[in-house]
């Protein structure tokens, strides 16, 4: 184990170890019972709210830590990267960055736009962040991508997902029904 991620562990063991406890409280917080009158919050809900503000509390602690220590973060990666034969390997950051505000971006824009068109949107930036640059499969894998993903989640996994908002609800529906997945 590097010295920043022994360091890392010693300096964030409470945070760290709150995060499988906050899981497993999560999990039994499923467990409560009660009636729930319609359009009201169960008896869930607030230990839930509770245990995701403790759980984003201690990632954002975590993610300031790792900031304020990003040099030996560098460190550590430029060490990883360097190939058995002493060649290192580049590393690209803002390639790391671009990825993760797009995926940010997807869980901000899903409801507006629908589950199928922004997963094909999704796909297709992320490959082209990635600097893959053939045309013809991006477009094509990422299109069989969102497809596949549509019908595994609607027809076997039984999962309801965001239909979008009107105009882009109706490309949602006349997925499923060409699908036949409703």
């Amino acid at each position: 184990m590097s010295w920043f991620m022994k360091n890392f562990v010693r300096d964030n063991a409470f945070t760290l170890a709150m995060l499988p406890i906050c899981a497993f409280l999560y999990s039994l917080s499923n467990k409560f019972g009660g009636n729930v009158s319609r359009g009201g919050i169960g008896p869930d809900a607030w230990p839930k709210a509770a245990i995701l503000l403790i759980v984003s509390v201690s990632f954002l602690e975590l993610a300031v830590y790792v900031f304020k220590h990003r040099r030996e973060v560098g460190a550590v990666a430029q060490e990883a990267a360097k190939a058995e034969d002493g060649e290192e390997k580049t590393l690209y950051p803002r390639l790391l960055y671009a990825g993760c505000l797009l995926t940010t971006g997807y869980v901000a824009v899903v409801e507006y736009f629908g589950f199928t068109l922004t997963t094909y949107a999704y796909l297709v930036a992320f490959m082209y962040i990635g600097r893959y640059r053939n045309h013809k499969v991006i477009w094509g894998s990422s299109l069989i991508g969102a497809l596949v993903m549509l019908f595994v989640f609607v027809k076997v996994v039984y999962v309801s997902l965001p239909e979008g908002v009107a105009p882009f609800n109706a490309l949602t529906w006349l997925l499923y029904r060409l699908m036949n997945v409703n």
